[in-house]
């Protein structure tokens, strides 16, 4: 915590929260923050502020975190320091100590925008994560390439999780319909595969034979687990 800042449990009960993880070093907070996913991060950035404002933007490129608020804790209300801080990758900004009332509606305002605001752009399935703006695509947090084609492939798949199409359906929905050629989607599911490094098994894309293909939805933890209580994070680094 700050040392502007009340004790932890206490100013985090005052912000509604129910748990809170509290973490010293970077790398440690970080891998916390991938690991647990919590609803808001506040980072202690009253001392060292040059080291955070890479933080800030090494915390951003990080696929597990992007979605999530970050606070910075700031020393004084200077303007440029603040201004600096959210263009480095921060969403808002506390100048008073943790426990204030304004830090504390600050921090609610984080979450509230964050829960209301779902990312359309980011589909997940099982270990997949796909990014319809960047055209990335994530397995267990590894980067896996893929041409556009194939992307698009997997994002229909992954829009109808466990349901069956055939490979004329599949053209249909991604080549489009004057494409006739259903080999092309045998050739695409096989490299997807590959990619995945599912080799000649089914793994995630499941082959029904005489039917077509389906991403599985019988995947043990494909669905994602029940949502805990309100929690927040601060890590001071």
């Amino acid at each position: 915590m700050t040392q502007r800042s009340a004790p932890p449990r206490v100013a985090f009960d005052l912000a509604g929260a129910i748990e809170f993880r509290f973490e010293r070093l970077v790398v440690g907070a970080l891998c916390a923050a991938e690991l647990c996913q919590p609803d808001v991060i506040v980072m202690d950035a009253s001392s060292s502020f040059p080291l955070y404002i890479q933080l800030f933007r090494s915390a951003r490129t990080l696929e597990r975190l992007d979605h999530i608020p970050i606070l910075a804790a700031l020393d004084d209300a200077d303007s440029d320091s603040i201004a600096r801080a959210i263009d480095a990758g921060a969403d808002d900004c506390l100048t008073a100590n943790l426990e204030s009332p304004d830090s504390m509606a600050r921090i609610r305002a984080a979450d509230r925008r964050a829960t209301s605001q779902p990312d359309r752009s980011t589909i997940r399935y099982a270990d997949l994560t796909l990014d319809k703006t960047r055209l990335k695509v994530w397995q267990k947090g590894r980067n896996i390439p893929l041409t556009v084609l194939q992307m698009r492939l997997l994002e229909f798949l992954m829009t109808h999780p466990g349901e069956v199409f055939t490979r004329r359906q599949l053209l249909d929905q991604v080549w489009g319909k004057e494409s006739t050629d259903e080999g092309a989607v045998t050739a695409c599911i096989s490299r997807i595969r590959r990619a995945l490094g599912q080799g000649h098994g089914d793994g995630l894309i499941r082959s029904v034979r005489g039917a077509g293909y389906a991403l599985d939805d019988d995947v043990r933890d494909a669905s994602p687990p029940h949502p805990a209580p309100h929690s927040g994070a601060v890590f001071e680094l």
